[in-house]
């Protein structure tokens, strides 16, 4: 009777091995695909960040909010990505609770360049 036992939970543990196996590769391939999509979606318009603006700031240091944000002076990145990262640093900046508000602004200077300017 005991090696019945024994024999379905080997049976049991292989069965769910090869099972989450089979699901791995299955995600794996759909991750895979859904960022070759996603590459495809991608405009090719990168942009330079020329400058950096933080107004209505009176008494924090500067440094303290360029930390919160995930992009510098100086970087070249595409143009819908940056929009989605400024939405996600304003919410940071806005979490330290030294600020009432913070919005994010692109500025278009032409020839691919762009000033970033914070509201706080």
């Amino acid at each position: 009777m005991r090696g019945g036992y024994f024999f379905f939970i080997i049976l049991f543990l292989f069965t769910s091995l090869a099972f989450a196996q089979e699901r791995r590769d299955d995600v794996s391939k759909s991750d895979s695909l859904e960022l070759i999509q996603l590459e495809d979606t991608l405009p090719k318009h990168t942009v330079l960040i020329t400058d950096i603006f933080i107004i209505g700031n009176k008494k924090t240091k500067r440094g303290y909010i360029l930390r919160e944000l995930s992009v510098k002076k100086g970087d070249t990145i595409a143009y819908n990505i940056l929009r989605k990262q400024l939405n996600r640093d304003e919410e940071k900046v806005f979490n330290l609770r030294l600020f009432e508000e913070s919005t994010a602004t692109i500025i278009d200077r032409g020839n691919n360049e762009v000033i970033i300017e914070l509201k706080v």
